[in-house]
């Protein structure tokens, strides 16, 4: 089952436009891939942009990372258009990327691993 409280946080996070096709060039770009990846409800693409610590925030239990964002896909989709994704601020092989909504700010914390840009945290305010 999925953290209902987490469902609010990943809801304010996620409402981003959609990011490129290709890989991750910076953690900006890995964010707004991976929001895509949720909006069209690809869960194997979204759990490749999310560290295991990451996906433990979104999951509980048995079920796993991909199903967990297949459902969150659908519940999100209407609201995956307001958000503003701040600039990145790097340092060296982590980074992070603020958010906001009209209602929720949150905050992506992401890590350099093997040479692409991974989400390894979400925290909202």
């Amino acid at each position: 089952m999925i953290r209902l409280g987490v469902i609010a946080l990943v809801a304010a996070a996620l409402l981003v436009g959609c990011g490129s096709s290709s890989g991750p060039a910076g953690p900006g770009d890995a964010v707004k891939q991976f929001i895509s990846a949720v909006r069209s409800s690809d869960g194997k693409k979204a759990c490749s942009l999310l560290a295991p610590r990451a996906q433990a925030q979104i999951v509980h239990g048995s079920l796993s990372c991909e199903t967990a964002i297949k459902q969150l896909g659908p519940l999100l989709a209407a609201q995956l258009t307001q958000v503003k994704i701040g600039a990145a601020s790097v340092h060296g092989n982590s980074a992070t990327v603020p958010l906001s909504t009209p209602r929720k700010q949150a905050i992506y914390s992401l890590q350099k691993t093997g040479g692409r840009w991974v989400i390894s945290g979400l925290a909202g305010r």
